[in-house]
């Protein structure tokens, strides 16, 4: 197998197994971050985590008008489309 390195050939970027260093990993989250696309783990309302804290979002798949973002005010999960509680 090849060892893929930066072009000033210090850092290896692929390890002997073909997976990702740190390096170059970290380098693709930043590119996924900057495409402005995020994929979100989808929950169902059954399985939403503690509201706390605060600020956090979620994909929630089954809430009782279909699938949602759904934010956190630090009580309670909140629909984005009319900060109602989410519910099933």
């Amino acid at each position: 197998m090849t060892i893929v390195t930066q072009p000033d050939g210090r850092a290896v970027l692929v390890d002997k197994d073909g997976r990702a260093t740190p390096e170059l990993q970290n380098f693709l989250d930043d590119l996924s971050l900057a495409s402005g696309v995020k994929q979100l783990e989808p929950f169902t309302v059954a399985a939403l985590p503690n509201a706390a804290p605060s600020g956090r979002i979620v994909f929630v798949s089954d809430d009782i008008g279909g699938a949602v973002l759904a934010f956190s005010d630090g009580e309670n999960w909140l629909r984005s489309t009319d900060r109602a509680i989410v519910s099933s």
